[in-house]
């Protein structure tokens, strides 16, 4: 356990990665009813946190994130701030490697790896379920990033299913054109789905594309129109 006031966590806040994902519908609330195997590569941001005398957000590369009072790391502390319902003054360097606004998670990841860092730090000794709960009110994406690893995720992210999957190489490909989650669903056009929960398992690479290749990205039609550099890259690699 780390108890001084000058010792660090160094966590990875590695890229979600929607291997498929189908939007079931839109609830009363404004939130998408979602069905989507997620996986998480090797790359991602890095969150540095340690005690600290008053709470403190720097971001490297500087300018690499617009607003820290905004940010998801600084609303994860809040949040897990007035849960506990204890001052849990915190330091942290965000080394940001994933571009922003690009479909890969990598907000929903800093603030999930930012709650596992205060649990630890302060030894809240919160259980996952309370995490996942409290992450839940972040945003979708903040629950499976908690567990940072593959899972088949239905509702609204809130319901996690563990899935194992082969080790894969995989390209991942950016326009450099930031395109926000929000527009991509204010452009979707969404028909009836048929439900197809994932297998727990998929022992062969063969067996995942097979599995993943007929569902496609539902948002992969809104998203090329919004950005039509996606389609042009989704031409290269095809």
């Amino acid at each position: 356990m780390l108890s001084t006031i000058s010792a660090t966590l160094c966590l990875k806040a590695p890229a979600k990665v929607n291997l498929s994902l189908r939007v079931c519908g839109r609830r009363a609330d404004g939130y998408h009813e979602l069905e989507s195997l997620v996986a998480f590569a090797s790359i991602g941001d890095t969150l540095r946190v340690r005690r600290a005398d008053t709470t403190m957000l720097d971001i490297v590369p500087a300018g690499a994130v617009r607003g820290r009072h905004d940010n998801l790391v600084m609303q994860a502390h809040a949040a897990l701030q007035a849960h506990s319902g204890r001052k849990l003054p915190v330091h942290v360097e965000l080394e940001k490697k994933l571009p922003i606004a690009a479909g890969l998670g990598g907000g929903s990841a800093d603030a999930a790896a930012c709650l596992r860092a205060l649990n630890q730090l302060f030894d809240l000794q919160m259980p996952p379920s309370e995490l996942l709960s409290l992450g839940a009110r972040l945003g979708a994406d903040v629950p499976v990033c908690l567990a940072s690893s593959a899972h088949y995720m239905t509702g609204i992210g809130e319901t996690l299913t563990p899935v194992k999957l082969p080790a894969a190489d995989i390209v991942l490909v950016h326009p450099r054109i930031p395109l926000a989650t929000g527009d991509v669903f204010a452009g979707l056009q969404a028909g009836d789905t048929t439900s197809e929960n994932a297998p727990c398992e998929f022992q062969t690479l063969d067996w995942l594309a097979d599995y993943v290749r007929p569902i496609g990205n539902d948002l992969t039609t809104p998203a090329t129109k919004l950005v039509p550099e996606i389609a042009a890259c989704l031409e290269v690699l095809q």
